[in-house]
């Protein structure tokens, strides 16, 4: 399975508004980023040429560096969660 990172999930604005409402509740939260990624199933490695045209219909939005890691470095203790469609859907 390939990971490819995607563009920003939420505008800077609303990124800010999500995390003022979360540190009511949770005040020693730092920060909150939310990123798109996308999951390509392949059976075999992508050539470069192919891993290049996939990277380019994949571009959009307000890009986010891509990697095959889409882990971000946090100091501290980070917490990731993985939001994804039901299963069975398509898209």
């Amino acid at each position: 399975m390939l990971q490819l990172r995607g563009a920003a999930g939420l505008s800077e604005f609303r990124l800010k508004k999500l995390l003022n409402a979360a540190q009511r509740h949770v005040p020693e939260l730092v920060t909150i980023n939310a990123v798109f990624v996308h999951f390509v199933d392949i059976d075999v490695a992508l050539d470069e040429k192919q891993h290049s045209v996939l990277e380019r219909l994949l571009q959009y939005g307000e890009c986010a560096a891509r990697t095959e890691n889409t882990t971000d470095t946090h100091t501290g203790t980070a917490l990731s969660l993985l939001v994804v469609p039901r299963p069975g859907t398509i898209s």
